[in-house]
């Protein structure tokens, strides 16, 4: 009975039991980002929201630093439904969320606003794991285990990834004579990739890896064995997704950022991405100017152009003024999709960094 009637006061605190939050003012956390504040009687509760995904486990730690605050605590989704619910000081160690949306969390005072305690309190939210269970949702460094047998032949598992992405999948035999199988899907079911042996590997594992994504979205892994439903190995599996460092849009030939004539960019050379691509579409006979010019550090500017099969068409080092790059005039021999580098001087090999800006006309 004491917990119910706790689930309802902590409810309650909210705002009104059962009543949406769509207050736009309730700040929002960020996992191992500690915050804090004070409970009295003209603020007896402080609200907080936080986005999480599917079968993740996220802690919440609760510390009064001060005064004689007895706090209670919980954790509830938009309609006020309590997901988890405390009254110890030390919070909540361990909360499965059920669907991928926002959450809030709720920190009051035993007997609210009837309460006599006051404080103040330090809160901090953690992302422990995520859940092995099929269709818990992962980021870029999760790692699952769970089993194949005659009962479950296959686990899904979704994920965000966002234009320019390179990511890896790796499904690792951890018992059993199990035949890994990977299956990489968009939202619609539509089979971007699949592997059953790594090539060359010498063992069963299976592996997508160095995949270029094309499109925001919502992608789905399916880990299951050879043979699906008609296989026969079992056993347990280690299923891994990373991100490449070169991710992200812009850093790659094949991921180049689009820009249109007159466009003016920014963006940054560091010792991590020593080139960053642009591209554009242009007719034969149109006449560019491509500027490239250092805001910030110590970058020492350079520009390439070159045509869709990434034969470099021309390249400028100090054409511009002081050390800046300038490509001027120059009269494109075909119709087509163009992409610019810029980079920086001995480009790979080179150590400048810092911030520039970049400027496409059309005479």
């Amino acid at each position: 009975m004491r917990r119910a009637a706790l689930a309802a006061l902590l409810v309650a605190l909210l705002l009104i039991a059962g009543a949406p939050v769509s207050a736009q003012d309730i700040p929002l956390l960020t996992y191992n980002q500690p915050t804090g504040g004070r409970l009295s009687d003209a603020v007896p509760r402080a609200v907080y929201a936080f986005d999480a995904l599917r079968g993740e486990i996220v802690s919440v730690g609760l510390r009064v630093l001060e005064g004689d605050l007895l706090p209670v605590l919980a954790v509830v989704d938009s309609a006020g439904a309590p997901i988890a619910v405390s009254e110890r000081a030390a919070g909540i160690a361990s909360i499965r969320i059920p669907a991928s949306k926002r959450y809030f969390v709720v920190v009051g005072r035993f007997g609210g606003e009837l309460g006599t305690t006051s404080g103040a309190f330090a809160l901090t939210l953690e992302r422990v794991g995520v859940s092995s269970a099929s269709g818990s949702a992962l980021r870029y460094g999760d790692s699952v285990i769970n089993t194949i047998d005659s009962l479950q032949h296959q686990f899904f598992y979704t994920f965000r990834a966002q234009r320019g992405d390179l990511i890896s999948a790796r499904m690792q035999r951890a018992s059993g004579n199990l035949d890994p199988y990977l299956i990489l899907t968009d939202s619609s079911g539509i089979v971007i990739a699949a592997n059953d042996d790594i090539p060359g590997s010498g063992s069963l594992d299976a592996a997508i890896e160095g995949l270029l994504i094309r499109q925001d979205g919502v992608y789905v892994l399916a880990a299951g064995r050879f043979g699906g439903a008609a296989g026969t190995t079992t056993g347990a599996f280690v299923l891994t997704l990373e991100s490449a460092a070169q991710s992200g849009l812009g850093t790659r030939f094949d991921a180049a950022i689009s820009i249109e004539y007159g466009a003016v960019i920014e963006g940054e050379i560091t010792t991590d991405h020593s080139t960053l691509y642009y591209t554009f579409t242009g007719q034969a006979g149109d006449v560019v100017t491509i500027r490239m010019d250092r805001i910030g550090g110590a970058l020492d500017p350079l520009l390439a152009l070159t045509n869709a099969r990434a034969r470099e068409l021309i390249s400028d080092d100090d054409g511009g003024d002081g050390q800046n790059a300038l490509i001027a005039s120059f009269t494109l021999p075909a119709d087509g999709e163009y992409t610019i580098l810029a980079t920086r001087y001995e480009r790979a090999s080179g150590t400048t960094t810092g911030r520039f800006r970049l400027t496409l006309t059309r005479a």
